[in-house]
């Protein structure tokens, strides 16, 4: 993740695990959750971006 942080000035961490969200913390990188069934005990106790299904990825880059 460092690697790709140094090369890359915009990057966006997408993941769905809480492990995926301390990650990005950590490293500094904006993160977005994919949600799904398993994610669901922490989804709404942090306050994070959210994307339900990859179709409208796009469309959520676009706003940013």
């Amino acid at each position: 993740i460092k690697k790709i942080v140094k090369k890359n000035k915009k990057t966006i961490f997408i993941g769905d695990s809480l492990e995926d969200y301390k990650c990005a913390k950590k490293m500094n990188i904006f993160f977005l959750l994919k949600i799904n069934s398993e994610n669901i005990s922490f989804r709404n106790k942090l306050k994070i971006k959210k994307i339900h299904s990859f179709k409208y990825l796009n469309k959520y880059l676009e706003l940013r």
